[in-house]
């Protein structure tokens, strides 16, 4: 695998903590599925738990079946909710 996407130079160059949370808001699934373990390791290494919580959470969410109408399942949803919440919490008290 490329560390040398430009995904990564804008994670990379993330100036603290909420930059790198909508960095994880916004990078499309199929970087987060393909990259997975590339970005699970530089979350890793900022000793950030509440990050790897929801990557953790978007990866299931992604990996489950969708309902009849092309939707992933209501607890996916809330999963995932639950889990940025928590990442947005924790930005706050990282800053402090």
């Amino acid at each position: 695998m490329n560390e040398k996407l430009p995904i990564f130079d804008s994670l990379d160059g993330a100036a603290d903590d909420a930059e790198r949370a909508d960095w994880l808001g916004r990078v499309s699934p199929a970087l987060l599925m393909t990259y997975q373990a590339m970005i699970m390791a530089r979350f890793r290494a900022l000793d950030w738990p509440e990050a790897i919580d929801f990557i953790e959470a978007r990866l299931t969410a992604l990996r489950r079946n969708a309902d009849e109408h092309g939707w992933l399942a209501q607890a996916a949803y809330e999963m995932c909710e639950a889990a940025q919440l928590r990442l947005a919490e924790s930005v706050a008290g990282r800053a402090r």
